[in-house]
């Protein structure tokens, strides 16, 4: 739109609608008659500068990336500067802040041209240094089925004291990790698998995995500074002092197919007018349901006991097999189920009478 100006020149104002790259020109003259042009100027419309995460919580000694998305691209300079108490934490070039003091500061990031300094856009985000209270042990999940793993991670007092918040501390705080029944429930270093055996330094996560007897087992959990503080200003646990959490994990039983008993995840395969009886390793708690996914297919229904009938067709259907525990968690297995015609027969003799030779 048009801006008011002088005799010589006319002022417009662009307003970007939708974030892209397009070209403005101007033309002067009547239609028809000789007309002048001016250079195409290319204008970029782009998303505002923003810092993620607003609000970062570091111990002493810990490092944190920040996310910058926005500003022009890709040309855009991005500048990172520090307000407040610069011995709270330091920030670098490429936005990695490092906590050194106890204390808040802000970190705000401005994107501007190279050449003049002007500013397109900028964001801010607050950095708070504290010094842990409370440890406590977050896992996935507090129960777990025989054979399962599941990750289980170290958080502070509050939603802001994540793992990111002093798994990358310097000096480390040590982490030993413990269970009180290790015949049941085991604790893996989550890259052990990749051949590395990390020390306790900053080891803020481990993976579970229940050996495969039900129970109850206690996971333990004591966070230690390994230097001391040299003032309280750079303390990273509060007064030095060690912090304990303990947690308790339910194993229980998994739920498998017993009869037929199926190597891997190979299918259920019938004959034609075959009847098979069913059995899960929890049937006798009594809350295990069996049902057929599109048995129309293979003409194949489900009869009390249970029994697996399958018709005159051939075809293929899908056996369903679930539980629902007491507390709403489900376990389901999906077992594919084949009618085929039979291609031959064969006996395999178990006598009840053993053969041995008589001693000479």
């Amino acid at each position: 739109r048009p801006m008011p100006g002088d005799g010589n020149q006319v002022r417009f104002a662009v307003r970007g609608s939708s974030l892209g790259t397009t070209s403005l020109q101007f033309v002067a003259g009547s239609p028809g008659a000789n007309q002048v042009a001016s250079e195409a100027l290319s204008v970029q419309v782009f998303a505002p500068l923003k810092l993620d995460p607003r609000n970062i919580t570091l111990v002493v000694g810990a490092t944190f990336q920040l996310w910058c998305s926005g500003g022009p691209q890709p040309e855009g300079q991005v500048e990172f500067s520090l307000e407040g108490n610069a011995s709270v934490a330091s920030v670098s070039t490429n936005g990695v802040v490092t906590a050194s003091a106890l204390g808040s500061i802000n970190v705000t990031a401005r994107s501007l041209d190279s050449d003049s300094g002007v500013v397109y856009s900028q964001d801010m985000t607050s950095v708070h240094v504290v010094a842990l209270t409370s440890i406590r042990i977050q896992p996935a999940l507090s129960r777990m089925l025989s054979g399962t793993e599941l990750p289980a991670f170290a958080t502070g007092s509050n939603e802001f004291e994540t793992p990111f918040s002093f798994c990358s501390a310097e000096p480390p705080l040590l982490f030993r990790w413990s269970v009180s029944d290790p015949r049941l429930l085991a604790l893996e270093a989550p890259l052990v698998q990749e051949g590395l055996q990390p020390r306790e330094e900053n080891v803020c996560a481990v993976r579970l995995r229940a050996l495969g007897t039900p129970g109850r087992v206690a996971l333990r959990l004591q966070v230690s500074v390994s230097e001391d503080a040299p003032d309280a200003s750079r303390q990273q646990l509060l007064d030095n002092a060690p912090l304990d959490a303990q947690l308790q994990i339910q194993i229980l039983p998994s739920l498998e197919l017993v009869n037929p008993s199926l190597p891997g995840t190979g299918p259920i395969l019938l004959t034609p007018h075959a009847k098979l009886p069913l059995k899960s390793s929890r049937d006798r708690e009594g809350s295990v349901a069996y049902a057929l996914e599109r048995p129309e297919h293979a003409s194949l229904r489900l009869e009390e006991g249970p029994l697996l009938v399958s018709g005159a067709h051939t075809g293929s259907a899908v056996l369903n097999v679930s539980l629902a525990e007491p507390f709403g968690l489900v376990h389901r297995i999906l077992t594919p189920v084949e009618v085929r015609p039979a291609s031959f027969l064969q006996g395999l003799l178990e006598p009840g009478v053993r053969q041995e030779p008589l001693p000479r």
